[in-house]
């Protein structure tokens, strides 16, 4: 079944120099838990909330998607049929490829999101080549791992495209209150679904009540000069890794149960800081320092 993709895969490997390797090597970064902690508070934080709130959600829906199909298809990677291929390893089973679907994604919302559009279509289509190229190339996906990821990412982006705006547009007809209590019970309803994006459902939850208090207090920014952008983007990503690494440091002294719990209290703090408290922070100390 996978002889000819594994041939293929050590043909392409084949073109091996140490440059080369590095730069797949490091477009692995952009499959990670640290690209999504640069990626979110960025967009939520450093551009406008709205946008930030759609991209989460579409990260979310595509991450429940790859999970449950990994789990129902078992289908393993390159390297675990053959160890030589690997340029890297990682966990969990190959089909669908998430890095392909975020690979997609991202770059669909590039080019139809982004204001110069020559920019959104250079920047998504090299995402979208080298990314989906990487994974095969560091022998932890099949061709047909890529594929599929590519499948999944585009249905998620028309559901994005298509549905969010349909979405928004109901919840802008409901109180805060009632949009806050759909979306906890929606993602309640998620976490008893399918346990094993419990993280990123705990996440959601804070998420959703961060959104009702900014909203309620009016602490939503929109998007401003360059300069302050940045400055609120650099805010947003910092305070993500400070909680993660004080957070983490914390978590290392305990295991089991408790360091299990604990991990779920981060999920939830970390969503509360992109969510609100990098609002907070910014309208009672950066905003009024650039007035000064």
């Amino acid at each position: 079944m996978y002889s000819f993709q594994l041939e293929l895969i050590r043909k392409l490997q084949l073109i091996r120099f140490p440059l080369l390797v590095d730069f797949f090597k490091s477009l692995n970064f952009f499959d990670s838990p640290n690209f999504i902690f640069i990626l979110i508070p960025a967009v939520w934080v450093g551009y406008y909330y709205k946008s930030g709130v759609k991209l989460f959600y579409a990260l979310v829906l595509s991450n429940f998607f790859n999970v449950i199909l990994k789990q129902l298809f078992m289908l393993p990677r390159p390297f675990h049929l053959d160890p030589v291929l690997a340029v890297i390893k990682v966990k969990g089973y190959g089909f669908p490829s998430g890095g392909a679907q975020s690979a997609i994604l991202l770059a669909l919302i590039m080019i139809t999101k982004w204001n110069n559009k020559t920019l959104g279509w250079v920047l998504g289509v090299n995402f979208f080549f080298w990314i989906s190229l990487s994974r095969v190339y560091l022998g932890v996906h099949f061709i047909t791992d890529v594929l599929g990821g590519w499948v999944v990412g585009l249905v998620v982006f028309l559901i994005y495209y298509f549905l969010f705006p349909k979405i928004e547009m109901f919840f802008e007809k409901k109180s805060l209150k009632e949009v806050f209590i759909i979306t906890q019970v929606f993602f309640l309803m998620m976490i008893g679904l399918y346990l094993q994006i419990i993280n990123l459902a705990i996440t959601s939850l804070a998420i959703g009540l961060g959104v009702f208090l900014l909203n309620k207090y009016k602490l939503s920014i929109k998007p401003s000069k360059i300069y302050i952008n940045i400055v609120r983007a650099i805010l947003g990503i910092a305070g993500v890794f400070l909680i993660h690494f004080i957070t983490s440091y914390l978590l290392s002294f305990f295991s089991g149960f408790i360091y299990n719990i604990g991990v779920l209290i981060q999920s939830y703090i970390l969503g509360l800081w992109i969510s609100i408290g990098a609002f907070y922070i910014y309208n009672l100390i950066v905003k009024r320092s650039l007035k000064r």
